[in-house]
């Protein structure tokens, strides 16, 4: 067995040859799944990369393994980047990305009609923080439907400016304008001269006269002056700090966090902080604070290019709900836990796909929390107008249960989709994160189908749904790119695709492939009911 070592500060890695390399950064490419040994140098006891660096009790080494984690991480300072055939690091991201939104577009709009204060879940603290920044440094890498940067850039070239009107005392010669107030105030004894002298100028002048030897010295006039400090641009400043706290909560949170996926964590939010703070220092901004409520009533913040568009983003910031401790947001947000973001992604594709065919869900049910999580309840529930549902994780206890409803024909089962329609039955998806060809120490089995399929084992476990549970069908969602398979239940039938599916099948689902059709297709053939 040709083995590769390579040193990370105080420690030194170990694995199979054909499992670790190095980049041209130095950083050391790993593979995900494999286990590796790290030597622990004597008097260390603190070890890094909780959850994925365990040491047996006095033992001088310890065994590292990225089971579900995908990304970039540090190992006494070296950089270790955790990549798998399975889906790539932005393929995660962008799956944790579509988690977080989703978990986070519960109903929340404003209700009164003239303001709206800032003091909601983005000031709160820590249990919310991960979620504000999710869509923080989406908005700034313009992902989604937010472009941050260009807002405020255009908010930085043309900041709205209202004309503020106020009356001086100037010297005559100085004096621009008049008005009635400029000839009232002329008249009066303190903006008149001193008696003049014999000879001067202005001494025959009829304006002496007039004024028994004295003449208008200083005038009131009105001036009008640019000012920047409004409400406007005082919601743009509490915009900006809003951002900065929750993004300084999330560094904090990430630099004392020892799980894989912090130190890159911190990093995007550190990078985050310097842009804000940057346009917070803007000659325009610097001087302003912010104001207490915003002014929705205000047609700069509803139809001026760069308000408007700040405005909606923080709508979408602080609508989202305070559901997510710390502890449950980092593992998240920072481990990424790949086969966890799986399993939640399709859930939320499955809900959507049915969205395309009935429209929005009536009713989604909230997650749950714990001491140490937040997660989807089991049988969590979206419902439709049609009485279609889609559940996460329904529970079918054995034949032998006593508790109402279906029920599995032996043993309990609780696949991790359900569709249910009350005139169409219900049929079953599993979400797997594996395929075929992609081998770790405990998948060796390949598809007959080729690299790209499910493995010949989940299919199995979907005729096993699918007799046990009576459902319609019930088919494997993978990460993969392959065409959909679909096997009646009797040999050498053919698949009526104008008809609801009966047999089991397979759906390669993968974030960024472009295939959502494919399982929109097939969910709308399910929720027909003929």
């Amino acid at each position: 067995m040709n083995l590769r070592s390579e040193v990370c500060g105080r420690f030194t890695l170990l694995g199979k040859a054909e499992t670790v390399d190095v980049d041209a950064d130095d950083s050391v490419l790993l593979l995900a799944d494999r286990d590796y040994v790290v030597t622990i140098p004597s008097g260390v006891s603190d070890l890094p990369l909780a959850g994925a660096l365990r040491r047996l009790p006095g033992a001088s080494e310890a065994v590292l393994r990225f089971s579900g984690f995908i990304g970039d991480t540090h190992l006494d300072g070296r950089m270790l980047r955790v990549r798998s055939p399975k889906l790539t690091a932005k393929q995660v991201e962008g799956m944790l990305r579509s988690v977080a939104g989703r978990l986070a577009a519960l109903p929340f709009a404003f209700t009164a009609p003239t303001g709206a204060g800032y003091a909601r879940d983005v000031m709160a603290g820590p249990d919310i923080a991960y979620q504000a920044v999710v869509l923080i440094l989406d908005a700034l890498e313009g992902r989604g439907r937010h472009d941050l940067r260009g807002a405020v850039a255009r908010i930085l070239a043309n900041p709205h400016t209202v004309l503020r009107a106020e009356r001086a005392i100037v010297p005559l010669p100085l004096a621009d304008r008049l008005d009635a107030t400029s000839l009232l105030d002329a008249v009066t004894s303190v903006n008149l001269s001193p008696v003049l002298a014999p000879g001067h100028p202005l001494a025959d002048s009829p304006a002496a006269a007039a004024f028994r030897g004295r003449v208008p010295e200083r005038l009131s006039v009105e001036r009008v002056r640019p000012e920047r400090d409004n409400l406007e641009n005082r919601f743009v400043v509490g915009v900006l700090d809003a951002c900065l706290q929750a993004v300084d909560v999330v560094v904090n949170l990430a630099h004392e966090s020892k799980a894989p996926g912090a130190a890159a964590l911190e990093h995007d939010c550190s990078i985050a902080h310097e842009t804000l703070r940057m346009w917070r220092r803007h000659r325009v901004l610097e001087p302003l604070r912010s104001r207490g409520s915003v002014p929705l009533s205000s047609t700069v913040l509803q139809r001026q290019p760069g308000y408007r568009d700040l405005l909606a983003f923080w709508m979408d910031l602080v609508g989202r709900t305070r559901w997510l401790p710390p502890r449950a947001s980092a593992s998240l947000l920072a481990l990424r836990d790949a086969p966890t973001l799986y399993e939640y992604w399709c859930y939320f594709e499955v809900v959507a796909a049915v969205e395309s065919v009935e429209g929005p869900a009536v009713a989604v049910d909230r997650p749950v929390q714990d001491e140490a999580s937040a997660r989807l309840a089991w049988s969590s529930r979206a419902r439709f107008t049609s009485g279609a549902t889609v559940v996460f994780n329904e529970r079918f206890p054995g034949r032998d249960a006593a508790a109402p409803g279906p029920k599995s024909s032996s043993v309990p089962l609780r696949p991790d989709i359900v569709l249910r329609h009350p005139s169409a039955g219900f049929h079953v998806l599993d979400a797997k994160f594996r395929r075929a060809g992609v081998l770790t120490d405990r998948e060796d089995e390949a598809a007959e189908g080729g690299e790209d399929a499910a493995q010949q084992a989940d299919v199995h476990k979907m005729h096993a749904y699918r007799d046990a549970l009576g459902a319609r069908s019930a088919w494997v969602l993978y990460p993969g790119h392959g065409e959909p398979a679909e096997f009646p239940p009797t040999s050498g039938a053919q698949v009526d695709e104008q008809a609801p599916p009966n047999g089991v099948g397979t759906i390669a689902l993968t974030p960024g492939s472009g295939r959502a059709d494919d399982l929109r297709g097939i969910v709308e053939r399910m929720l027909l009911t003929v």
